[in-house]
């Protein structure tokens, strides 16, 4: 029984409903972790694109804009790398908990 009851060789996982939510909440705000991530270097691009068509004040435009973004991009990368371990333990309690009950119906002799 490896991490999961085993049925036909198919693995099952003992979640609570709880362990659910969390683990939905955490794939949303991934999600939206992500995509903010993408607006920022999508906006950045555009504003660097923009300003050296303009040529005047270069350095002026770029260098703010390039130090907030990489600000806004390292917070974000933060709350998506916690977010992401955060429901990696998640997964870790389920299988833990799998296992520990697969390892007590094994020593009782319930398949």
């Amino acid at each position: 029984m490896n991490n999961a009851v085993t049925s036909a060789g198919h693995k099952y996982y003992l979640i609570t409903e709880q362990q659910i939510a969390s683990l939905k909440h955490d794939a949303i705000y991934t999600t939206n972790f992500e995509i903010a991530m993408g607006i920022v270097i999508g906006a950045l691009l555009s504003f660097i694109i923009l300003s050296m068509l303009e040529l005047r004040n270069l350095e002026e435009k770029i260098t703010p804009s390039v130090i907030i973004s990489i600000i806004l991009f390292s917070w974000l990368s933060l709350l998506d790398l916690t977010t992401r371990s955060r429901s990696e333990e998640t997964w870790q309690d389920i299988k833990q908990q799998s296992e520990d009950i697969s390892e007590k119906k094994q020593k009782k002799g319930t398949p």
